[in-house]
């Protein structure tokens, strides 16, 4: 009996071993599909290589924002003031630095009516708004024969502007007036021959301030005034601010060239 006994307390105890793993595996299972679910539907942050969770991409600005965060456009250049239109006819050429005063004077007016006559544009030397947008994106004056060599004179008679060039390179243009009809400036190359800065014009009992002559009678002096068409009797006047510059760069010998 006691045998019997003790191999059926065996048993049972074998089953109830047997009962207890197989609830543990159960259990097991039922713990392991809840959180593969959970890990498929809700991730938890994932650690960079920092240690640091990841943060989401910067949001695409909205098109007001951007709008706002764009740089204004600058405003276009303008000649407000005289002293700015003297500083652009520096620029090309058509006035010395010395010239930018800030008054509109008689000089200035002059180098206005330069540029007018090189543009093409009404020569009155008022530096209006056709004028000014012109100045603003005008270059300087280019010379016909700029492959010469050294210093010349270039006059262009149907423009009423003279041209100062060394090396090729544009010196300073200048408003001019030439022969009136029938006592035209000639045509052709020439070179200063004689040079005085005080001419007395027997001829026509007139003075010829700071002259250079460069053929005949004919030469390149200050007077007063200077209009904007042809009215000397065949020399090429210059005005009295700028003569004494354009004396100074006519040399005996300097070629002048009559277009």
């Amino acid at each position: 009996m006691s045998g019997a006994g003790t191999g059926g307390t065996h048993r049972v105890r074998r089953v109830i071993l047997v009962a207890v793993v197989v609830f543990a595996a159960t259990l097991a299972l039922v713990f392991g599909l809840e959180s593969r679910a959970g890990a498929t539907g809700s991730p938890s942050p994932t650690p960079s290589a920092t240690g640091s969770p990841r943060t989401s991409p910067p949001s695409t600005p909205s098109p007001t924002s951007s709008a706002t965060a764009r740089p204004k456009p600058k405003p276009k250049p303008t000649l407000r003031t005289i002293a700015e239109v003297q500083r652009r006819l520096v620029a090309l050429h058509y006035l010395p630095a010395s010239a930018v005063t800030g008054v509109n004077d008689y000089r200035t007016q002059q180098a206005v009516m330069a540029f007018q006559a090189w543009e093409g544009l009404q020569r009155d030397g008022i530096a209006g708004p056709i004028t000014k947008s012109h100045l603003l994106r005008a270059g300087p004056p280019k010379p016909r024969d700029e492959h010469l060599k050294g210093r010349y004179a270039e006059v262009f008679r149907s423009r009423g502007v003279l041209l100062l060039v060394d090396d090729g390179d544009l010196v300073r243009a200048v408003h001019c007036s030439t022969g009136m009809p029938g006592l035209a400036t000639p045509a052709g190359r020439f070179a200063v021959y004689l040079k005085s800065p005080g001419w007395w014009s027997t001829l026509y009992d007139v003075w010829m301030p700071y002259a250079s002559f460069f053929t005949g009678g004919d030469a390149v002096h200050g007077f007063a005034p200077v209009p904007a068409y042809p009215a000397s009797h065949g020399c090429v006047r210059v005005s009295m601010p700028e003569a004494p510059f354009v004396y100074g760069f006519l040399r005996l010998g300097t070629p002048v060239f009559v277009f």
